[in-house]
């Protein structure tokens, strides 16, 4: 049967009107997700860090409380916890500073802020100490890791390290927090600050710890006395005394050490 004349003309206006739809849609998404992509976007207030293309702009303190809320926790915004650290899916700040949780420079960094508990900034000690840093951007801070990683090198300044490492990694939300650390937490901060050929035993003690388990935490006293102890005493124990007021732990890792591998 043939067609009506006219039947084609009416239908042609439809499908380029569909297809005219169908092109604008897509136009909307594309732009859409063009928005989405770009970090100055006035409508992301939260999710995106502050454009690092500023890099050398003096310290903004509003940029930097927009970096802090980039990471900040979902439950509590005064606060950057582990997912905000190491573990966020999208965004991970460790990850975008292109270092490992577990480096002197994620340590140096934390102890520049003041942060009061191991794997958490809160955000007054992250203003204050950005601000000092004088960093207000993750490319920023990337550049500054290197030179803060350096100051260990430094023999007062890694005593300073030291002394807070301490309190910081036993510290806790609890109201009274512990008097001393994990002994495994102790030896991964040893292994990982005291790498410099300045300090004895290192690797012999460590052993020690974890072979013969003599104690299941550390204290403050021998905390302190181990980092005096490989400063001061060589390979060959020149110099120990063992009725010097060194802890038991190390006078018992010295009876230890003196004993013949495979004895």
């Amino acid at each position: 049967m043939p067609k009506r004349k006219g039947a084609t003309t009416r239908t042609a206006p439809k499908a380029a009107t569909a297809a005219a739809n169908k092109r604008a849609k897509a136009a909307a998404i594309a732009a859409e997700y063009a928005r989405v992509d770009t970090p100055a976007s006035a409508t992301l207030s939260k999710k995106v860090p502050p454009t690092d293309s500023l890099e050398t702009a003096k310290w903004n303190s509003t940029t930097c409380s927009k970096w802090f809320d980039h990471y900040r926790d979902d439950h509590d915004p005064s606060l950057i916890g582990p997912d905000g650290i190491i573990r966020h899916a999208s965004s991970v700040l460790c990850q975008e500073l292109d270092v490992s949780p577990e480096s002197v420079q994620v340590l140096m960094f934390a102890y520049k802020l003041q942060a009061r508990r191991m794997g958490f900034f809160q955000k007054d000690a992250w203003m204050s100490g950005m601000q000092k840093l004088d960093c207000d951007s993750n490319a920023k801070l990337k550049k500054k890791l290197p030179m803060l990683a350096k100051e260990i090198d430094d023999p007062d300044a890694f005593k300073r390290l030291y002394q807070w490492t301490f309190e910081w990694a036993k510290a806790t939300d609890a109201v009274t927090p512990p008097k001393c650390l994990d002994v495994d937490i102790a030896t991964s901060l040893w292994k990982l600050m005291m790498t410099s050929p300045r300090f004895h035993h290192v690797d012999s003690f460590l052993k020690y710890l974890q072979v013969m388990r003599p104690v299941k935490v550390v204290n403050k006293d021998q905390w302190t006395n181990w980092l005096e102890f490989s400063k001061s005493i060589d390979h060959s124990l020149e110099g120990y005394d063992s009725h010097s007021a060194w802890p038991t732990l190390l006078d018992n890792y010295v009876e230890w050490y003196k004993v013949p591998v495979g004895s």
